[in-house]
């Protein structure tokens, strides 16, 4: 029918965007572990028994770090160009990251990255990992050499179709060891579906590229990494899961879980698993994120190791007042007034299309009879007519003979409606509107796609009359009508609140989480941790 057809259509239009987003996410998965599994002697991502340039394992940022390393899903700001350059869509104006690194006495690293957003046409973002190795020697009697790498990256990523985004990185990268030095190049690509606000399913290739030898050596294979995993948030925990393949070193897979705490303290755990371990992995991490400032803030992570623990410290920093903007923000919503007038406006450009030019040049404007949106329609009105070139001025509404009346108390409400008239100075043309129909309702209230945040689905319809006519008369110079209904789906969160009319038809309560709900959701991430934690606290010894 007419009034669920439009439904139906925004619903159809949903599944034409959603469909073609999540087909193009499964294809590029499937062809990533297709790429794995073939042999290819260039780039060769099967296991060739020698790899080499581990430095570019370190990853980014300390938040990510200690969510067990899950930046394919859950790194966010500058530092996940490190991980998936798909996630900078949602990077606004400008965000940097700086990390430093400690592990062992002799090695040091540092990473750099920086990004901004260019609104619509995406995100780039530059980004420097070092490393130094002070003098070593794995031989006794051997002579001691130091190490030093370098990796300086640049990339792009904006939306491609529907939800999804995609991103893509080159790095130069240089290796020095004994005064021996190895320089190549390398490829990150990366997708990130936002399946609802604050659920994402991404895949990313890491350090894709041609195998690089130091002078005359022979060539050690890029340490290649596909993974991809799914991340959400549930009320103030932010969770996510991976699975990664890396060359020469197998299948693991992760967890991790950010909470947040108060509003400027963010507490974090993850662990890792690997199908088959080789005595050296690193189990399990922790850190946490004050923020210091507006858009300042400070994490630290500690990630445990069987030789020895690593520490990050790193600073995260957001511009909020400087040009540019996400390639992915969602637009302010509207207030229930606000997404009223959109369809008054409407209507009244469908009424006013055929409106006499050059008849007069002031007016009054009343309403045929008293209503709770006679302001609304009145100064919506005026600007159209100033438009125009035609002033006019808001008149009170002609008060209507109550039903029920005998002869005479008729005939006295009459005189007294004659009075009012004659005392009110009226111009000789009145512009006089109808509200034929004049409705705002919220229809429906449930979370989206089942595990999203709350949304409502509200309408807007006007059916407004209009008609030109002399003062006193009742013989219309000129009339017309317009019609508008406006839908739309948005996040309740979102809506700010406004005062007066028009408020909702429709009262819609959204169904209340049992209280014992996210008691429960806490102790079961809280046990999964503690419980995996041990497990490869065994595998580690």
């Amino acid at each position: 029918g007419p009034v669920q057809a439009p439904v139906l259509i925004e619903r159809v239009q949903r599944f034409r965007v959603g469909f073609p987003a999540l087909a193009v996410a499964a294809a590029c998965v499937l062809a990533s572990l297709v790429l794995a599994a073939s042999p290819a002697p260039t780039f060769a991502l099967d296991d060739p028994g020698r790899i080499g340039f581990g430095f570019l394992r370190l990853g980014s940022g300390p938040r990510t770090e200690s969510l067990g390393g899950l930046g394919t899903t859950l790194a966010r700001g500058a530092e996940s160009f490190a991980w998936n350059p798909a996630l900078l869509t949602t990077v606004g104006a400008l965000d940097a990251s700086a990390t430093g690194i400690s592990w062992f006495d002799e090695t040091k690293a540092a990473h750099l990255a920086l990004a901004r957003g260019f609104g619509s046409a995406g995100t780039g973002a530059v980004s420097l990992h070092a490393l130094s190795v002070s003098d070593f020697s794995n031989v006794a009697g051997q002579e001691e050499s130091g190490q030093s790498d370098l990796a300086l990256s640049v990339g792009w990523a904006r939306p491609v179709v529907g939800r999804l985004d995609a991103g893509a990185s080159a790095r130069l990268v240089r290796s020095e060891v004994a005064e021996a030095n190895a320089t190549g190049a390398a490829f990150d690509l990366g997708l990130n579906y936002r399946y609802v606000d604050g659920w994402n399913a991404a895949a990313a290739i890491r350090h894709f590229g041609s195998a690089l030898g130091y002078d005359d050596a022979p060539k050690d294979q890029l340490p290649t990494q596909l993974a991809f995993g799914v991340g959400g948030t549930i009320r103030r925990f932010r969770v996510g899961s991976e699975l990664q393949w890396e060359n020469g070193r197998g299948w693991d897979g992760g967890v991790g879980t950010e909470f947040q705490l108060m509003k400027r303290l963010a507490l974090r755990a993850g662990t890792r698993v690997a199908a088959e371990s080789d005595g050296a992995y690193e189990p399990w991490s922790a850190g946490l994120g004050v923020e210091i400032a507006s858009g300042l803030a400070l994490d630290y992570s500690f990630r445990d190791g069987v030789l020895d623990p690593s520490h990050r410290v790193g600073l995260r920093w957001t511009a909020s007042n400087a040009a540019g903007a996400s390639a992915v923000s969602t637009p302010r919503a509207l207030s229930s007034r606000e997404f009223f007038l959109t369809a008054l406006e409407e209507a009244l450009e469908d009424a006013m299309a055929t409106f006499p030019e050059n008849v007069v040049d002031s007016l009054g404007v009343r309403a045929k009879s008293a209503g709770a949106a006679d302001t609304l329609v009145a100064e919506a009105l005026g600007r159209r007519l100033r438009g125009k070139g035609v002033e006019s001025r808001a008149l009170k509404s002609v008060p209507t003979i109550p039903a029920g009346l005998d002869s005479a108390q008729a005939a006295k409400v009459a005189e007294k409606i004659r009075e009012q008239q004659a005392a009110e100075s009226t111009p000789n043309v009145v512009l006089e509107y109808e509200l034929v129909t004049s409705r705002y309702s919220i229809d429906r209230q449930g979370r989206e796609r089942f595990i999203g945040p709350v949304v409502i689905e509200r309408s807007s319809e006007v059916d407004i009359s209009l008609r030109l006519l002399k003062a006193g008369e009742t013989e219309s110079l000129w009339s017309s009508t317009g019609k508008s209904t406006r839908r739309e789906t948005v996040d309740r969160q979102r809506v700010p609140a406004s005062a007066g009319y028009p408020q909702a038809e429709v009262a819609v309560e959204a169904k209340k989480l049992h209280p014992l709900v996210e008691p429960a959701i806490v102790g079961g991430i809280v046990t999964g941790l503690v419980l995996i934690f041990f497990s490869n606290r065994d595998v580690g010894e």
